[in-house]
């Protein structure tokens, strides 16, 4: 089993990123799980200093009009109604320590 990960803010989730989706689970075995990851700031910031300016910008309040479970539950909608269990759904925030929340996410899914 592996685990695939599709992570974004997810602004609102559009045709492009279902058919990113729609592509990645026919390339997925039948073990294989995907993970769709909406991804929030903490408070509107990023801690990063490796992360570009208008990169940033998008994270801002003003351009996240919807609380992460807004998109979250249509993501969640769609998929359970096409990929039963091969999908799974989150919301992660992302700060300085991302990868490391990730990684701890998967142990706990893992362990389940």
């Amino acid at each position: 089993m592996s685990y695939h990960i599709f992570a974004g803010r997810f602004q609102p989730f559009h045709i492009g990123h279902m058919k990113i989706v729609e592509q990645a689970v026919q390339h997925l075995g039948s073990e294989d799980i995907l993970l769709i990851a909406v991804i929030t700031s903490v408070n509107g910031i990023i801690i990063d200093d490796n992360f570009a300016k208008s990169a940033m910008e998008h994270h801002l309040p003003e351009r996240n009009p919807w609380f992460p479970i807004v998109p979250l539950k249509a993501i969640t909608s769609l998929c359970n109604t096409n990929y039963s269990k091969q999908i799974l759904t989150t919301i992660l925030p992302c700060t300085d320590t991302f990868w490391t929340e990730t990684k701890k996410w998967f142990s706990m899914k893992a362990s389940s």
